[in-house]
């Protein structure tokens, strides 16, 4: 799973990473967005990242990168051109995406 601190864009919006999700409505101004590495796809819009790894595993490639100094996966196509170095947008897919208070751990 992948974790990154969300800031409360407005009531029932987050910003993560840049990027404005939609979630849960609470009175936190911080929680935690929390992803699988197969719950993003690549695109013009997402997530801004840079590959540090690049594992191909047969059925997909596995990469690892830096969203925001933090170190975040995604599971791509195993035909997946992408190389040390490149930059990706990842977009997460919305139905997939949890929430977490981070003080207590509890999902929101």
């Amino acid at each position: 799973m992948n974790f990154i601190l969300a800031t409360k864009a407005a009531d029932g919006s987050w910003t993560v990473a840049g990027l404005t999700l939609p979630g849960p409505k609470s009175d936190k101004q911080t929680i935690e967005f929390a992803i699988r590495p197969e719950d993003v796809d690549t695109g013009t819009e997402g997530l801004h990242a840079t590959v540090r790894v690049v594992e191909p595993l047969g059925p997909h490639t596995l990469v690892t990168c830096d969203v925001e100094g933090g170190l975040f996966r995604a599971i791509l196509e195993s035909n997946a051109t992408v190389a040390v170095g490149d930059h990706l947008r990842l977009l997460p897919k919305p139905d997939r995406i949890r929430w977490f208070d981070p003080e207590t751990t509890n999902a929101l």
